[in-house]
């Protein structure tokens, strides 16, 4: 799809047609309701979590997630599950995740028909992208790919102190979207500490939350293995941070995933897997796992949320890379061409599943506004 250089005003910018309350300025005044709205749901999690530790079945908590056996031509991967046409159907309008690795440290999810409409209507139809080009960051290493974080708002002077703004307030972001973002922030985090996978603090009521868009404006490429919360590896465990990576084009994405798949080999010899995430799915990894992305053809556009305790100081641009030498499998990683990576490891039943969530996204937009500008398109600025 292609992106107009401008909305509706002189000047060539675009203009903001509805004013809303800056968020700080919304809890003060509602500061009982906020507090007893947030008092009300921790409540209820952790009834639901008493609930299901009468439940839990005995599990390994070593699993180490098989690796698929693969033709010596086609990238390693990952065996993950693919969501099938059943379950994008039972899922299409509301929020259920689902492990994709028996130790806690990946789930998959079919995003919410909701959900995924407002991130098409803000960040694919408009100017949005066409706004914060100027704005967004390349990533070292990948001249092909930048990145945008909502909290550094809109212009260069509040670009240069993103400490004192909340994403919330960012203009470009409708209020549906904000509403959309927090809803499947909140169940995300509902669901993990329900089972323990996070652990709220006494007098924590609920996680930090960092959205931001991920853009392919050149050539896809490999990038180093990271960790995007430095010492997230060392990090207690029910307070490590988990980073959502959800496709916004029907092409979908594709991550590295570095980690030990050999039960006989020791924890600490890791080597790289690929994963794939088709469109209408969203990946949920644990941020002390090893990954590494820049991938997809031109245009390619992809959400990307940091979910963390507030305790944890936030350097929105500071990574922790592997070490040089600590890895046996970097020569598979330069062996795959990371311009085809995608098309390699689309399977059947990923283009199947792919074209089930789209079918059902046509049935529930019954609008030509929407679908004559082909938001399910890779972008063209």
């Amino acid at each position: 799809m292609t992106v107009p250089s401008s909305v509706t005003v002189p000047g060539n910018k675009i203009s903001v047609l509805r004013v809303r309350p800056a968020t700080s300025e919304l809890v003060s005044k509602f500061r009982s309701e906020v507090k007893d709205w947030y008092s009300k749901r921790k409540k209820k999690l952790l009834d639901r979590r008493r609930c299901w530790l009468k439940k839990k079945p005995m599990s390994n908590s070593n699993h180490r997630p098989p690796a698929l056996e693969t033709d010596p031509s086609m990238p390693p991967q990952v065996s993950f599950p693919v969501l099938n046409n059943i379950q994008i159907s039972n899922e299409f309008h509301s929020l259920s995740i689902r492990a994709a690795s028996t130790d806690g440290s990946s789930y998959l999810f079919v995003v919410p028909f909701v959900s995924m409409r407002d991130f098409l209507v803000n960040f694919k139809i408009g100017g949005f992208c066409q706004h914060v080009k100027g704005l967004m960051q390349v990533i070292p290493g990948n001249p092909g790919t930048s990145y945008y974080q909502f909290h550094w708002m809109t212009s260069k002077k509040e670009f240069a102190d993103t400490k004192s703004h909340n994403w919330r307030d960012n203009s470009l972001l409708q209020d549906t979207t904000c509403y959309s973002l927090e809803s499947m922030i909140h169940q995300i985090m509902d669901r993990l500490a329900t089972q323990g996978d996070i652990v709220l603090e006494t007098r924590e009521e609920c996680w930090e939350f960092y959205p931001s868009i991920v853009f392919t404006k050149g050539s896809a490429s490999h990038q180093k293995p990271h960790l995007d919360f430095p010492m997230a590896n060392l990090m207690r465990a029910g307070r490590v941070p988990y980073v959502l990576h959800l496709p916004l084009c029907k092409e979908g994405l594709a991550l590295q995933i570095w980690r030990c798949w050999d039960e006989t080999q020791p924890l600490e010899k890791i080597s790289p897997r690929f994963i794939f995430v088709p469109f209408g799915s969203a990946l949920l990894l644990r941020a002390d796992v090893y990954h590494a992305g820049c991938y997809g053809s031109k245009g390619n556009l992809r959400l990307h949320a940091m979910i963390f305790p507030p305790d944890i100081p936030r350097e929105t641009r500071s990574l922790q890379h592997l070490r040089e030498g600590t890895n046996t499998g970097s020569h598979e990683i330069q062996d795959v061409d990371p311009l085809s990576l995608l098309t390699l490891l689309q399977s059947d039943d990923h283009q199947n599943t792919t074209a089930h969530y789209i079918t059902l996204l046509e049935k529930s937009i019954v609008s030509p506004r929407f679908w004559v500008v082909k938001p399910l398109d890779n972008i063209i600025l």
